[in-house]
């Protein structure tokens, strides 16, 4: 895409709401750079060009966006073609309450249940949480990782409880999704939206064609999978991914 080589993406990699914006970006065809930050250290940067902490954050020249939905937004004034948030009012803001709904109950939920399995077994969570960051970063991460689970835990909330509710919570929006669909290709209108895409894009450490590598899943977020895998919503996100979402 000509005019966009000022895109710079500043992300963990291993984010799924990073993967929103990335599929955004691929999907329009956008010319973007990355810059991967390691947890806990990223603060450094994020809190010097924007006002929160939080990735992805998009940079474009001297503009700072920062939060997927957002970015997902100034894209659609940026590239407008192919649009994301449908035309229409009404469908537009059906696709905007999606959205708000998936990245709480999937996104929010999904972290916190896969992080509670994850952050007892060091050496897989060093692995995973310095994806992309070479030997150096893995090091650095490695001398950090008791301070940043711990920081995690408080921050997230990430406990035995929590992580109960939160699967619960994700196998209810699981069934909403399966319900919605009956009969659908997308979830608002007749066409690719927002809306599916932060579905694919959030769910996508589950049941992505790039899923996070099983030897990072805890058993019961395997389980999880293989229960839901003959599943209505699982198939359509399988035909999305394999539909829409480009290989940067």
């Amino acid at each position: 895409m000509r005019g966009t080589a000022r895109l710079r993406l500043y992300q963990f990699p291993f984010s799924h709401y990073c993967e929103k914006a990335r599929w955004a970006l691929d999907l329009k065809r956008a010319d973007y750079r990355v810059r991967n930050l390691l947890p806990g250290r990223h603060r450094e940067t994020t809190l010097a060009i924007a006002s929160g902490s939080s990735v992805p954050i998009l940079a474009d020249g001297d503009l700072i966006v920062q939060g997927s939905g957002e970015i997902i937004t100034y894209l659609d004034q940026r590239i407008p073609a192919p649009a994301l948030t449908p035309a229409d009012e009404e469908l537009a803001g059906r696709a905007l309450a999606w959205e708000a709904e998936l990245d709480e109950a999937v996104g929010v939920n999904l972290r916190l249940w896969f992080y509670f399995h994850l952050l007892d077994d060091e050496t897989r969570a060093i692995d995973f949480l310095s994806r992309e960051s070479g030997e150096e970063g893995r090091e650095l991460l490695a001398g950090d990782f008791p301070a940043l689970r711990e920081g995690m835990r408080q921050r997230l909330r990430i406990d035995a409880g929590n992580a109960a509710r939160a699967q619960e919570a994700l196998a209810a929006v699981f069934e909403r999704l399966d319900e919605a669909l009956a009969g659908r290709d997308f979830l608002v209108g007749d066409a690719f939206s927002r809306a599916d895409l932060t579905a694919g894009a959030l769910f996508s450490p589950l049941f992505g064609p790039h899923a996070f590598a099983s030897r990072f899943l805890g058993e019961p977020l395997r389980e999880f999978v293989r229960e839901r895998a003959p599943r209505r919503a699982a198939r359509w996100l399988e035909a999305i991914y394999r539909a829409y979402r480009p290989v940067h």
